[in-house]
């Protein structure tokens, strides 16, 4: 897999139906370098990582990334200890993202996309890179800007989309959908059970170069899967403990992939 081979939309299209297949972590590490150009883009941007480390970011948003870095995917080896080397390379990716884009700055979710990143890409200055390709060039950092805007936009569009009798028993019982999905949406599903169907969404976002739409197809295909469940639940506790508490641990597997996508989503 190549850079050149992941600039061809057709090359693109193949590679769904081995992405919803499951992929090694290898293969993964693979494709995320040639979906990011990163050889190119580190040439490109030698030192950059470096300098960026020393720009000063304001106190208040660096005492916030201090505290979700200590507290992001702990359930991981590298990010066990809250003072141990994994965390504090999130700390350090998210320093230089906020100096990178201060338009952005940080937001709570942030942390999980860089700890993500770094767990296929140990070398910080590889991570911060392809976290730039997921948040600027796939779309992803649109969702963080101007107070999370386009996020907000993103939940009242899926919930537009969603079944007549879905968006009634949701609105009887006041269960507004960014009440769930932001927090499935913001942190790209990294807070799934099921980390082989959260990793081949990240695979799909890379391919489809789009992370809002997937974004979108993923959260229509679970609503989709727990209509059944969702009309079940009488109450907002009931709701509110399903689709935050209980899909993120048990409804999101590898087939749910395989019955919700082919290759129309480069479409």
């Amino acid at each position: 897999i190549s850079a050149e081979y992941m600039g061809d939309s057709s090359s693109r299209i193949r590679l769904v139906p081995v992405v919803l297949g499951g992929i090694d972590n290898t293969q993964r590490h693979r494709l995320w370098r040639a979906a990011s150009d990163l050889e190119s883009t580190l040439a490109r941007h030698k030192g950059v990582y470096r300098a960026l480390r020393a720009v000063p970011c304001h106190p208040d948003i660096l005492a916030m990334v201090e505290c979700d870095s200590g507290r992001t995917l702990t359930q991981h080896r590298l990010f066990q200890d809250p003072h141990g080397p994994g965390t504090r390379s999130i700390y350090r990716l998210l320093q230089a993202r906020c100096a990178y884009r201060p338009d952005l700055g940080y937001v709570q979710g942030m942390s999980f996309l860089a700890a993500t990143c770094l767990m296929y890409f140990p070398v910080e200055e590889e991570a911060f890179w392809v976290l730039t390709t997921l948040m600027d060039e796939n779309g992803f950092g649109r969702l963080f800007r101007d107070g999370c805007v386009e996020l907000v936009e993103l939940c009242t569009e899926l919930g537009r989309l969603l079944p007549d009798d879905l968006v009634a028993h949701l609105a009887r019982n006041q269960v507004a959908v960014s009440m769930y999905a932001a927090s499935w949406f913001i942190s790209l599903f990294t807070t799934f059970h099921c980390w082989a169907a959260v990793m081949a969404i990240w695979d799909l976002v890379f391919i489809a170069r789009s992370a809002p739409t997937m974004l979108l197809r993923c959260g229509l295909a679970l609503h989709r899967q727990l209509r059944a469940s969702i009309l079940e639940a009488g109450d907002i506790a009931s709701l509110l403990c399903l689709l935050q508490e209980v899909v993120p641990e048990q409804h999101m597997h590898m087939s749910f992939l395989e019955e919700s996508f082919d290759a129309s989503i480069l479409s």
